[in-house]
């Protein structure tokens, strides 16, 4: 299971990292086309496009951050999972119909542009196509979904058969989780943006000014919104919370949420010098994120084995009931008696051994006593000699015994 956990872990912090970069990277790439249309300065859809750029710059990326991270959680869930079929594991499933299909649009739309501006001026950009939009619809369906399974397994520790996800996708603990995600996708791509667009020689640039202090103030008002959310969110599942490595992980990934702020907000008028701390901590944060996240389902997986293994147990009990009552065969009494008795012994005459009608009735109260008997005959009567063990298996004994009384004394 800590294998199963530790891999769960790693593809969750995978897939949250680059579906929050994907969400927050496309919203400002759409900010900053919008922003190009109203104050005409070119560096806005350089910055645009150079964020679509970013996502779009290896097509292996998609797959190996998004696509396998996803199909390993949906995985390691249906391990734990009482029920396969339930509709935490249905609406996981979902999910990786509906990433692909968001990544397809969403390197369609940054084809489409690139190919249009490599062969237009700039001054040609009329706005953002449909596609755009589509494709950002796509992911935060995905992370409504995504997050809405997740707190499900969370709330439903031990019940997840019974778990009603479209109850839990808008419940508060459903709610929070997944503004979380949207906070810290546009955290995540703040960030990014921040580090790797802002250098020295453009420091003297208005528009780089203007972006780089809206991009500040944008980190400090969505970093305190996670700070909150992370917070409330998490102790909304203290009862799930059993481990104190959790509170741990909770407390790195806090401190490491507000180092990051301090140093954008602090040095903001030098970033191009100070990105690589707060980029660290909230690198460390992501992590810690991941970390709760796991921990969260570890104590939900716990709850779950208990269940799967009571109902194992049963299953396997009364497998072994209907089993039994299957495989057990039915014992021929009559011929038995007609193969090995009836050569001796006659129902009313005395032949080599006494009559049955002078000797069964005397065991008409005791059936256990007869079968006894038959099993290991002893000689009883002096007139008679001592009768042969049959080699009478337990089954045939009782099943003869019971015969021989029906026959007999009723």
């Amino acid at each position: 299971m800590n294998l199963l956990v530790f891999l769960l872990f790693i593809a969750n912090t995978l897939f949250i990292s680059y579906l929050a970069s994907l969400i927050g990277g496309t919203y400002l790439s759409n900010y900053f086309r919008n922003l190009y249309l109203k104050k005409k300065k070119n560096e806005y859809l350089d910055f645009s496009l150079n964020m679509y750029e970013k996502l779009n710059n290896n097509i292996l990326t998609p797959f190996g951050l998004g696509i396998a991270p996803l199909f390993s959680v949906v995985f390691i869930y249906i391990q734990f999972s009482d029920n396969p079929n339930n509709s935490i594991i249905t609406s996981l499933i979902l999910t990786t119909i509906l990433f692909p299909i968001g990544l397809i649009i969403h390197k369609l739309d940054y084809k489409k542009h690139s190919k249009f501006l490599a062969h237009n001026p700039y001054s040609a950009f009329k706005g953002n196509s449909g596609l755009s939009y589509l494709s950002l619809f796509f992911f935060i369906v995905v992370a409504l979904i995504f997050t809405g399974s997740e707190v499900s397994f969370y709330q439903n520790f031990g019940k997840a058969g019974s778990a009603n996800i479209f109850s839990t996708i808008f419940s508060l603990n459903g709610i929070i989780s997944f503004v979380l995600i949207l906070a810290i996708s546009y955290l995540f791509a703040i960030i990014n943006f921040l580090k790797f667009e802002f250098k020295p020689k453009e420091s003297d640039n208005d528009a780089y000014h203007l972006t780089k202090d809206k991009s500040s103030a944008l980190f400090l008002y969505f970093g305190i919104g996670v700070f909150v959310l992370f917070l409330v969110r998490n102790f909304m599942f203290n009862n799930a919370i059993k481990n104190e490595p959790f509170w741990s992980i909770f407390l790195v990934a806090l401190l490491s949420l507000i180092v990051s702020i301090y140093y954008v907000n602090g040095s903001k008028n030098n970033l191009q010098k100070s990105m690589k701390v707060p980029y660290a901590a909230f690198l460390i944060f992501i992590l810690g994120f991941g970390g709760s996240d796991a921990m969260l389902f570890r104590n939900a997986a716990d709850q779950n084995i208990a269940v799967i293994s009571k109902k194992y147990d049963k299953e396997m009990e009364e497998f072994h009931i209907t089993h039994a009552a299957e495989t057990e065969v039915k014992v021929d009494a009559e011929g038995i008696y007609f193969d090995k008795c009836i050569s001796c012994h006659d129902m009313d005459k005395k032949l080599v051994g006494p009559a049955f009608k002078d000797v069964v009735p005397k065991f008409k109260d005791n059936q256990e006593a007869l079968k006894d008997f038959l099993l290991n005959p002893t000689k009883i009567d002096p007139n008679y000699p001592p009768m042969p063990n049959q080699g009478l298996k337990p089954t045939e004994a009782k099943a003869l015994a019971e015969y021989l009384l029906k026959q007999i004394v009723q």
